[in-house]
């Protein structure tokens, strides 16, 4: 049997399996992961009787990747535009909070490459309980209580009044 034999020999199989290997190998090598850099606000909650007085950062760069589609949704969708941290824990004083990737919500198949920077240096100062309350969910450039009575802080902002609590 000679090599032209063996070639014509099953034809149309041979042709299917060429045909599906390079859709594989297309696929396979098209589908790169992407990689984007998105700034991140901080926001944090703390017990009714205290408050975030300063927060060595406003916003962390957090870096992502994956496919395009998936990073397209995660841009465009209000998803992972804060970070939050629940410090109702913890007392007065002075503390490094660190930032893992789980407190990044992201949508399937976006992973997190890096957060710059990882640690946040905060100190959670007294607060007066008979302060004015703000809204709920506070803005970017305001902060808040909850319905719990914890105070939410945004970029660096303390909790200021603008209607009574009651």
């Amino acid at each position: 049997m000679n090599l032209w034999d063996v070639v014509k020999d099953n034809w149309s199989y041979k042709l299917i399996a060429l045909l599906i290997s390079l859709i594989l190998w297309f696929t396979i090598l098209g589908r790169r992961d992407f990689v984007f850099t998105r700034t991140m606000d901080l926001e944090f909650k703390t017990a009714p009787t205290s408050y975030v007085s300063s927060a060595g950062v406003e916003r962390v760069k957090v870096k992502v990747s994956g496919p395009r589609l998936a990073l397209k949704k995660f841009l465009d969708s209000s998803m992972g535009q804060n970070i939050y941290f629940d410090l109702t824990d913890k007392r007065e004083g002075n503390y490094e909070i660190l930032i893992t990737h789980d407190m990044v919500d992201l949508p399937v198949g976006v992973k997190v490459v890096s957060i710059r920077p990882a640690k946040v240096p905060v100190t959670i100062s007294p607060g007066d309980p008979t302060r004015m309350q703000r809204k709920l969910f506070p803005t970017e450039s305001e902060g808040g209580v909850d319905s719990e009575g914890h105070s939410l802080l945004g970029p660096s902002h303390p909790i200021e009044s603008e209607s009574p609590s009651q």
